[in-house]
């Protein structure tokens, strides 16, 4: 641990010790020691995606450009670095660029659930946030937190109708690529044994797949009713069917 007097004023570097290391503790731990900045060397090469947010100034290097580092603090007496002000940088191509976690295309690991065909284009969006000088309020919060969202309170008390979804319903549908002693350590439970796997397509899911559909088949999915009224409830169903499926 370095003493915070030593910190003082300085760009401190620091280094990802393990590849989950906590590096939002070390920043905390640095701006405390009275540090204008951060150079967080990512020996494992983690962050080529996605940062975390920082309460600091920090940059976030790779580990061939952390040993570059490394060799210039060793031969240089009073090593010097500086943040400068932001600039926008004109006739680079930097953007658009997909995000690693993006859900576009049809799905790869299991084609039997459907999800949606889109793009991640809000990642690291927020690259400031103005310090805030109520300790309270950052105890709850933080400057780069969401939110919830659109939240629509009378709809999360009465949701109407809901696709029945247990930890059961995993187990069926991880059980044909996983092993018994993978799904108790998943779970923390024992797993009885089944003979039988349960297709992908039989996940109680508010969305019907069939990656390779031969001949007739028949799917099921089961509802619940979660609204507030006490009276009973009708409920018509409409299918707009693709060719050739009733």
């Amino acid at each position: 641990m370095v003493h915070s007097i030593m910190m003082r004023g300085k760009i401190v570097v620091c280094i990802m010790d393990k590849i989950d290391d906590d590096v939002i503790e070390k920043a905390k731990v640095v701006k405390e020691g009275g540090a204008v900045g951060m150079i967080l060397i990512d020996q494992f090469d983690n962050f080529n995606e996605h940062l975390p947010s920082f309460d600091l100034p920090t940059s976030v290097i790779s580990s061939m450009e952390g040993r570059k580092l490394s060799d210039y603090m060793a031969t240089i007496r009073g090593p010097i670095a500086s943040i400068l002000e932001t600039r926008e940088v004109i006739g680079v191509e930097l953007a658009p660029k997909m995000a690693l976690f993006s859900s576009r295309g049809p799905n790869s690991v299991t084609p039997d659930i459907i999800k949606p065909d889109i793009t991640a284009p809000g990642v690291n969006i927020l690259a400031a946030a103005p310090p805030s000088k109520n300790q309270a309020v950052d105890a709850l919060s933080h400057n780069m937190h969401s939110g919830s969202g659109h939240l629509n309170p009378d709809n999360a008390f009465n949701p109407g109708l809901l696709y029945d979804f247990e930890l059961d319903d995993l187990l069926h549908f991880y059980a044909p690529s996983h092993s018994r002693p993978q799904l108790e350590t998943l779970t923390g439970k024992p797993i009885p044994c089944s003979s039988v796997p349960v297709p992908p397509y039989f996940l109680n899911y508010p969305s019907i797949g069939i990656g390779a559909m031969s001949g007739h088949m028949s799917i099921y999915r089961t509802v619940t009713f979660k609204g507030g009224q006490k009276d009973p409830q009708i409920f018509k169903v409409s299918v707009d069917s693709p060719p050739d499926v009733t």
